[in-house]
């Protein structure tokens, strides 16, 4: 005999993605005329879940990435659209060469958004680290801003914080007073890793985070 197990409403619910991504397609000009990086993209990441992505180096990986992060190059065409906790980081409107078309003010707003919502929704670690770091500050002075941005802590809270996320990346807290090029590539990655763990975001993306381990 089948018994009929009633279900809550609770347990239909179903958590909002933190990413939308809705019909993207970015194509960037170039000098040899326009490529496709991506097309026709959709997929929503919710919390709890997963996600990996394989393709052929050039096939569009990265783009995805920092498209996710509100990072599209200025010689980007873009349709459809990203979204982060149901604000739009990317799209037509806002992202790629309509970005120049912007006006101050309306580049200052785009900026204060994104500047909410990465680190702290949404992270990443990048594909190279020394890119991902400013050569002319110490690597204390890079992760500290993440807290200077977010966070209402104390300069002696941010060092202390500082400290223990790269001991939690398996580094030694000397690394802090270190420019990035006075660290071997394993040290930037796992420094990268570190940065972007600092504020617990809901989501992280990692790009080939193993490079230099």
């Amino acid at each position: 005999m089948v018994e009929a197990i009633p279900i809550s409403e609770d347990s239909l619910r179903v958590s909002k993605p933190i990413v939308s991504v809705d019909n993207l397609t970015i194509t960037f000009e170039t000098f040899d005329g326009k490529i496709t990086a991506l097309e026709d993209v959709s997929l929503e990441i919710r919390e709890g879940d997963t996600l990996g992505i394989i393709g052929e180096s050039g096939s569009g990986k990265t783009t995805l990435a920092t498209a996710i992060m509100g990072m599209v190059a200025e010689n980007g065409i873009v349709s459809g659209s990203v979204k982060v906790k149901g604000e739009e980081v990317t799209a037509a409107k806002i992202s790629g060469e309509f970005y120049r078309k912007l006006k101050r003010k309306q580049k200052k707003m785009l900026y204060e958004k994104l500047l909410r919502i990465r680190w702290k929704d949404v992270s990443m670690v990048f594909q190279g680290s020394m890119n991902a770091f400013n050569p002319a500050y110490t690597i204390e002075k890079q992760i500290g801003e993440v807290f200077r941005i977010h966070t209402k802590l104390t300069d002696e809270q941010i060092r202390r914080k500082c400290v223990e996320v790269v001991e939690s990346a398996g580094l030694n807290r000397s690394v802090l007073k270190a420019f990035p090029h006075e660290l071997s590539g394993g040290m930037k990655q796992r420094a990268v890793i570190a940065m972007a763990l600092s504020l617990s975001p809901s989501m992280i993306i990692a790009d080939e985070p193993t490079t230099g381990l």
